[in-house]
């Protein structure tokens, strides 16, 4: 699946696709180079234990944003994705996916909301496709951030 995926990815980023991607990088290799290498590494490497690298490198990552720490300075404004004009229904659905079970890999100390600076969860959730900090879920119901199109996209087709 992570080499389908990877696939998937590398061939929006080359037609240019990708633009409405809130953030992807992996390491310091170029996205491209490194997705096409995952996919190859995937089909033959079976991981017992997952751990961030593994998860990081299979799965888009979205929703985490730019703070003044050295750490996320690259990340997108969060403010560039307010869409206050998002379908009401779309949303619900982004919503309710958000707020399903989904496995979880725990930090410790808190991230704070870049637009409100309430605590703002300390996991990172994920599924086949996506990787997404808890947090996600009050930008999108408290701050009308939209996320890429591809994830609300999994997310109806899902629904």
């Amino acid at each position: 699946q992570a080499g389908e995926y990877g696939k998937k990815l590398l061939e929006q980023i080359q037609s240019g696709h990708a633009s409405d991607l809130l953030y992807y990088s992996i390491a310091e290799a170029s996205a491209a180079d490194r997705i096409a290498q995952t996919a190859k590494e995937t089909t033959t490497m079976r991981p017992k234990v997952l751990g961030w690298r593994d998860v990081h490198a299979t799965r888009m990552v979205i929703g985490y944003w730019h703070s003044k720490d050295s750490e996320n300075k690259d990340f997108p404004n969060v403010h560039d994705f307010v869409d206050p004009d998002w379908d009401q229904r779309e949303k619900a659905k982004v919503i309710a996916f958000l707020k399903l079970p989904h496995v979880s890999l725990g930090y410790m100390g808190w991230s704070n909301c870049r637009i409100c600076l309430c605590h703002n969860g300390t996991e990172d959730h994920m599924n086949d496709e996506f990787l997404w900090p808890s947090g996600l879920l009050h930008y999108v119901e408290c701050h009308n951030v939209k996320p890429p199109q591809i994830f609300i996209d999994m997310v109806l087709k899902n629904s």
